[in-house]
């Protein structure tokens, strides 16, 4: 038996992961370009976060990423608020409207998942959750 290289297992991990996520992506409500998904991650991920963030997170120069805050902010999915300790600086913070985009955009449907682990017994529901939570963790520990 031919042992794969971290590589093809990355490789077979990211395409199984694709599959998964093409076959129990939930419908969305709000149509999202690629870089307003990042943003909302972004804002998920990380607090205190300004639009020259939102720019070195995309590689984008400011005036582009303020434009598509705006973007977020006219379809209710992004607040802006002030900073207390300096006025001059706005913070980006996700709505609940914007939690549900982002949900929709990079979740799985769970009723549908929910449905595929039924047809698991208890011991290969485990096995596949305590999997992806180690792979959660190695990945962290990359950042």
């Amino acid at each position: 038996m031919r042992i794969e290289s971290n590589s093809e297992t990355a490789l077979g991990i990211s395409r199984n992961f694709a599959a998964i996520y093409h076959r129990c992506h939930p419908k969305y409500s709000i149509a999202l370009s690629h870089q307003s998904v990042r943003v909302l991650q972004l804002l998920n991920e990380e607090q205190a976060v300004t639009v020259q963030r939102v720019a070195d997170f995309l590689g984008c120069a400011a005036n582009t990423a303020s434009e598509l805050v705006s973007r977020l902010v006219s379809k209710r999915l992004v607040e802006k608020r002030r900073s207390e300790d300096d006025e001059r600086v706005v913070f980006l913070r996700l709505t609940d409207i914007g939690r549900t985009a982002f949900d929709e955009h990079v979740g799985l449907d769970v009723s549908r998942l929910a449905k595929a682990l039924q047809m698991c017994d208890v011991r290969t529901k485990h096995e596949i959750q305590t999997a992806f939570e180690t792979l959660l963790d190695l990945v962290g520990k990359l950042e």
